[in-house]
């Protein structure tokens, strides 16, 4: 597991990359750019950025990427592509499910939340896919072929305004 940062704030946004800092059209616009930085859209992460400095939130890193960048490496390329937010960490990946060969991000994202979440009162998942689990309700699901809008920032600055609670929320996920 990766060394975690000391919160600042009591909002977390759980950030996935690709669906989310990169769409499909993008990627295929940088074709041949092998460097994993040329796969972050400077516009997506721009929209993020300005919805970090809107909230306050820090930010763990929930993308498989956390498992072949290391975490100042990933800070360092965001802030090349415009980010001014802080990177504190990133989510478990030894996170096991018997009998499934992946697990849902959902279960890593709440191991994380169990180890160092004491003092979240809100957060949010950025992510394109499913597999949130019991988490449901505080996911943005974005689109591979679009990224991320500023719809799905609004809707995201909403629901980290509001504290967690246990149990279904009533958002639509997938944009405002």
């Amino acid at each position: 597991m990766s060394k975690q940062n000391v919160l600042r704030s009591d909002r977390v946004v759980f950030l996935d990359i690709d669906g989310v800092l990169n769409s499909l059209p993008f990627i295929r616009s940088v074709k041949g750019q092998e460097r994993l930085l040329s796969h972050l859209d400077p516009n997506a992460v721009r929209i993020f950025s300005d919805m970090i400095r809107v909230t306050g939130a820090d930010v763990v890193l929930s993308s498989s990427w956390r498992i072949i960048v290391k975490l100042p490496q990933m800070s360092a390329w965001l802030r090349e592509r415009g980010f001014t937010g802080r990177l504190i960490g990133s989510t478990p990946s030894d996170v096991r499910v018997p009998g499934k060969v992946t697990t849902p991000r959902g279960l890593e994202i709440q191991r994380w939340l169990d180890l160092y979440g004491a003092k979240v009162e809100s957060f949010v998942i950025l992510d394109d896919e499913s597999g949130m689990e019991h988490l449901a309700d505080r996911h943005v699901k974005t689109d591979m072929n679009v990224g991320l809008t500023t719809d799905h920032c609004a809707l995201a600055i909403k629901m980290l305004r509001e504290p967690h609670r246990a149990g279904p929320q009533k958002h639509s996920r997938t944009g405002c």
